[in-house]
């Protein structure tokens, strides 16, 4: 039993809701290329009109920019890739606010929401081994802010992670096991706390 449970660890993370229509699509902060391209073929497919990104936290890149360094965040690059992939500059909403964890990333869309409306499907871009987690993350936080929001999860299939070897590739290993340390914190800690 304990070798099954071990054995089917990576795939469990991975979340896979019916794709359906969405009101927007959000890219989640992390890896830029896979998440790009999967709401790129979204967006395409008519799948959402609007896409969402949250501001990620970069540190003291103000300070760079301040001393004239020419730095382009990985919100910004993010946001320049998809008008490249063809998601029209006006289609994209950057919310601000310097995230630096998905559950922060999930309080500022609740905020933009309250603020904007028009949002009653999000499709989540991510990661495949984020997805589990990133899904009870949102939907947690659209239960505690009062708002009536289904979460899709969309994993990336631009993503080299699938679960299934998990315990054979050092990547997936480390990714396995951050995402189990980060979704116990959330069971047992996080999602019973106070917005």
């Amino acid at each position: 039993m304990l070798l099954f449970v071990l054995y089917n660890a990576g795939t469990f993370l991975v979340r896979r809701d019916t794709l359906v229509k969405g009101d927007a699509m959000l890219i989640l902060m992390g890896s830029i290329s896979d998440r790009v391209l999967e709401a790129a073929d979204l967006y395409q497919a008519g799948m959402a009109p609007k896409l969402l990104i949250v501001e990620e936290n970069m540190g003291p890149i103000k300070l760079l920019q301040e001393r004239g360094a020419t730095l382009i965040s990985n919100t910004g690059q993010c946001a320049r890739i998809a008008t490249e992939l063809g998601i029209p500059a006006n289609n994209i909403s950057i919310i601000p606010g310097g995230a630096n964890s998905t559950k922060m990333e999930a309080r500022l869309v609740c905020e933009y929401i309250r603020q904007f409306g028009g949002i009653d499907t999000l499709l989540i871009v991510t990661s495949p081994a984020h997805t589990r987690r990133a899904g009870m993350i949102f939907s947690n936080a659209f239960k505690k802010h009062g708002l009536s929001v289904t979460v899709i999860t969309c994993p990336s299939k631009y993503s080299s992670y699938d679960g299934k070897s998990w315990f054979m590739k050092r990547e997936e290993v480390q990714d396995v096991i951050f995402e189990y340390i980060k979704l116990f914190t959330f069971v047992t800690i996080e999602r019973f706390r106070k917005p």
